[in-house]
Order: structure tokens, then C-alpha cells, then sequence
């Protein structure tokens, strides 16, 4: 028993003295990601102000507004990573081996995401439009990328 708690006051002694050797890195990282996520909601709402004024529709505005959030969220998520010191070459390859095995897996329920897509950039129907689809009838309340509803 005194050896067993000999090794635990030991990982805890270890433990102890990585957290206050890595602890700058760590400050440094987490200030990166909280800049991150303000710089991306602030350019997301920029955007969602400039699509406005300009009369963009309001689901191409989001869309556009919440994929720029996303891509600097990354990013900024990518270089705290970084700071800490951790490679992130291995974490890239296995995103890209991923995608593409997740792209063959899936690829019915994909094409969904390849069709919202086209429906946002095309605007046969916009938000508040009302369609009838296979006699039903009802008002496009939301257009995202996997679904659109009606009510």
C-alpha cells in the first residue's frame, strides 16, 4: 500500500509540474481560441448586415454568415492547437482520409447536402414563399443545408 501511494503522489507531483511548465501555452491557447470566436461572430454578424442591406435573401445570408464562423473558428482553433505544440500534420491527414472515406460511405445522404447547397445558391423558392409539393401545401419557414421545412 505505501508503494501504490508512493506512485500516486508521484503522477500527481508530475502531473503538477507539466500543468505549470505547459501553463503559458495554455493561457496563450485558450486566448486564441476566445479571439477566434469573437472575431468569427462578429464577421458572421458583419456579413449578416451586408447581405441585408444589399437585399440578399436571408438563408444564402446565414449560409454564407455561418460557413465564414466555421472556417475562422478553424483556424483559430488550428493555431491555438499549434501553440501548445502539438503537430497538427497527423490531425490534417487523418481529416483528409477521413473525408474521403466518409464521402464514399455516404455519398446518398451527402448528395441531400449537394442539394441544399443548390437550392441556397439557385433560389427556385426563398423563405415565406408557399409551395405545394405531392398535394401538400405550406410555407417555406427554413432552408438549410440537409432540410426544408414547411409549415
Amino acid at each position: 500500500m505505501p508503494e501504490e501511494i508512493d506512485q500516486l503522489q508521484s503522477l500527481v507531483e508530475s502531473l503538477t509540474q507539466k500543468l505549470i511548465d505547459y501553463s503559458p501555452q495554455l493561457i496563450a491557447a485558450s486566448i486564441i481560441v476566445i479571439i477566434g470566436f469573437v472575431f468569427g461572430s462578429s464577421i458572421s454578424r458583419l456579413i449578416i448586415r451586408v447581405c441585408a442591406k444589399r437585399e440578399i435573401d436571408i438563408t444564402l445570408s446565414r449560409f454564407f454568415a455561418s460557413s465564414i464562423k466555421l472556417f475562422i473558428l478553424l483556424i483559430f482553433l488550428f493555431i491555438a492547437v499549434r501553440k501548445i505544440g502539438v503537430d497538427i500534420s497527423p490531425f490534417i491527414a487523418i481529416i483528409g482520409a477521413g473525408a474521403l472515406g466518409l464521402t464514399l460511405a455516404v455519398q446518398g445522404p451527402v448528395s441531400n447536402y449537394g442539394s441544399g447547397i443548390a437550392i441556397i445558391l439557385t433560389r427556385p423558392f426563398k423563405v415565406h414563399d408557399t409551395l405545394t409539393i405531392h398535394g401538400q401545401t405550406g410555407i417555406v419557414s427554413v432552408i438549410s443545408l440537409g432540410y426544408t421545412r414547411l409549415e
